[in-house]
């Protein structure tokens, strides 16, 4: 396998880091979407457009590119946090969640009772898992 380049390692770990963030976006995104009246009368019109407006606005959800970008990200980070064990899952709260950081690698280490090294092999499963099902490797 090859490994992931030093920047995008980096974004998808920024990714992660933000995830809630790009949750939050993606509701507001979607809800933008769902209830702009105005955007989705100018959508339709043309005789080969639907005319109901949950296929208008079921449309603009797919097309979205910004929405799409969105759900991928936040899709592939919950599969990630759904398919790994407690200790991984603690580790993602103390590393990438916790706001604001306040332990060092050592302390994320002395808490969860491993050595630097097992985190660091941690991060790299978190980071190319999520990697992989954004599509990015």
């Amino acid at each position: 396998m090859t490994k992931l380049d030093r920047t995008t390692y980096k974004y998808i770990e920024s990714e992660i880091r933000h995830y809630h963030h790009t949750l939050k976006e993606y509701k507001n995104r979607r809800q933008e979407i769902l209830y702009d009246r105005n955007g989705a009368e100018a959508v339709g019109g043309g005789s080969n457009l639907p005319s109901s407006p949950t296929e208008r606005y079921a449309i603009r959800l797919v097309e979205d590119r910004r929405i799409s970008r969105l759900r991928t990200t936040v899709d592939a980070i919950e599969t990630m946090l759904e398919s790994c064990d407690k200790e991984h899952k603690d580790f993602v709260q103390l590393y990438f969640f916790a706001k604001p950081q306040t332990k060092t690698f050592d302390g994320i280490a002395c808490e969860l009772n491993v050595s630097r090294r097992t985190l660091f092999r941690m991060r790299d499963e978190i980071v190319y898992s999520v990697a992989k099902l954004m599509g990015e490797w």
